[in-house]
């Protein structure tokens, strides 16, 4: 991994250290919770096409820093700042060596501290803040609202009139939408206001549509009545989906029947 490092920082933890880390840095439990970024078992990196390779075969799933974020650690690796301290009886051990000198009869650990940056943190706190706003939507219609009328839109915009119809602009986003999935305004009307809950396939079709990461796709499908860690072969192909680019998950989702039928066999 190779990236610009100040003396005492690195790019590589073990897992002993990077689980210290997750116990008593609270920030940096949050940038691993918020699914942002990933440890590799040997590097925190960031979750990204660019970034990460996914290696799927018949028995698991794998991932590992591509060639470019190998040469380009600075763009997408967690640094940690590694500091010396005194210890009486235990012992270090990282990737098979063991970091340590003797000191009348004492023995020198190295202790990590992530090294964090303030625009990294913001993102943290983004996502914290919009853990909590999925968690104020209890319903499948309101949350589809949220990011149909309301998710990094730069003005706010009238959704409903006083009769509870959808406003001019509410109306023009949701033909536009409806478009672009192929399905009748009426049938997203009717997921706006409740009636009706798409199926799985509609409702993976509705998150791509919508640029949702997996904690927010994962999120609409449990308000859909879905569970995404079911064995079935339909939630299988949506996990399949998950670790795809934006062009090859549609390609999948344009050949549904033909991919569940593939999990029905494995």
């Amino acid at each position: 991994v190779h990236g610009t490092l100040e003396e005492n920082e690195t790019f590589v933890i073990d897992r002993s250290n990077y689980e210290i880390l997750l116990r008593e840095d609270k920030g940096f439990a949050e940038l691993i919770d918020s699914g942002r970024y990933i440890y590799l078992g040997y590097t925190v990196c960031m979750v990204d096409q660019k970034y990460i390779d996914v290696i799927i075969n018949e028995k698991s799933l794998h991932f590992q820093l591509t060639t470019y974020a190998r040469e380009h650690a600075d763009e997408c690796c967690i640094k940690f700042a590694v500091n010396s301290v005194v210890n009486t009886g235990a012992k270090y051990i990282s990737c098979g060596q063991t970091y340590l000198s003797k000191t009348d009869e004492k023995e020198l650990l190295q202790k990590y501290e992530t090294i964090i940056p303030d625009e990294l943190k913001k993102n943290i706190n983004n996502f914290v803040q919009e853990e909590h706003t999925q968690e104020n939507l209890h319903k499948f219609g309101d949350t589809l609202s949220y990011y149909l009328f309301e998710y990094k839109r730069k003005r706010s915009i009238k959704v409903r009139k006083n009769n509870g119809g959808f406003a001019p602009d509410a109306k023009k986003i949701i033909i536009e939408f409806s478009e672009n999935i192929s399905l009748s305004d009426t049938i997203i009307k009717d997921y706006l206001n409740n009636v009706s809950i798409p199926k799985l396939e509609t409702t993976m079709r509705i998150c791509l549509e919508l640029n949702l990461n997996e904690t927010q796709s994962r999120d609409m499908i449990k308000k859909a009545g879905y569970n995404m860690d079911s064995t079935r072969p339909e939630n299988k192909v949506c996990r399949l989906i998950f670790r795809l680019s934006s062009e090859d998950a549609l390609e999948i989702l344009n050949n549904w029947d033909i991919c569940v039928a593939y999990f029905k066999k494995t």
